[in-house]
């Protein structure tokens, strides 16, 4: 059993907010956003519902490097360790959920809808600390682990993944010096030995 530790090499953001007169199912499912930013600092997962047809949506990008863990690796856990600062939710009792991503690097307003709506592992917004926090990766997490390369997962709450309109505001404040980690339990196959059938060694035995 060993263990791979992965920072992020990308946190990054992009946020939708057209201002008012749309739906919230036009603003979710829109190719892409108004704003975004490579910066941690900035990171700020967000379903706002400010009434009169006036919603903001804006989604985390993060990137691991897991190509060391080899196409032979046979995965069996992972975790995603991020630091909150905290977070607020008037009326929607909300979780957060990794969803796989295919975001670029650098980040752009193009890569908002760079998301496939898979729930990869929660974490309920009521269990968030101030500090450390933990998801762990579901069977569908665990398989959007790219064992040959990059690893790439966006964060938003279930609200989104669900295309759930929120009915107040649900945001969550992760920006922190500490970068989020991708812990990944794993084990490598055996080697296989192979005896030529017509050949034997021993005491005494010449081959």
């Amino acid at each position: 059993m060993a263990t791979l530790s992965a920072n992020a090499t990308q946190t990054a953001y992009v946020m939708n907010d057209p201002g008012s007169g749309t739906t919230w199912a036009a603003v979710r499912a829109a190719a892409t956003g108004t704003g975004s930013s490579d910066s941690l600092n900035d990171n700020y997962p967000q379903n706002m519902n400010y009434g009169g047809g006036n919603f903001d949506l804006a989604r985390c990008f993060f990137a691991f490097d897991t190509s060391s863990l080899g196409a032979s690796a046979i995965i069996s856990a992972a975790t995603f360790t991020f630091v909150s600062n905290g977070a607020g939710s008037d009326s929607d009792a909300t979780s957060y959920v990794l969803m796989p991503s295919t975001q670029g690097s650098p980040i752009s307003t193009s890569d908002f809808g760079a998301v496939t709506f898979t729930n990869c592992g929660t974490l309920a917004l009521a269990d968030r600390v101030n500090g450390s926090n933990v998801i762990t990766l579901n069977a569908a997490g665990i398989a959007n682990i790219n064992k040959t390369g990059t690893t790439k997962f966006a964060l938003s709450f279930l609200l989104d993944q669900a295309n759930t309109s929120p009915t107040g505001y649900n945001f969550a404040d992760i920006r922190s010096s500490t970068v989020p980690v991708l812990e990944i339990t794993y084990t490598l196959p055996s080697p296989v030995y192979r005896v030529r059938p017509d050949v034997s060694i021993g005491v005494g035995i010449t081959v």
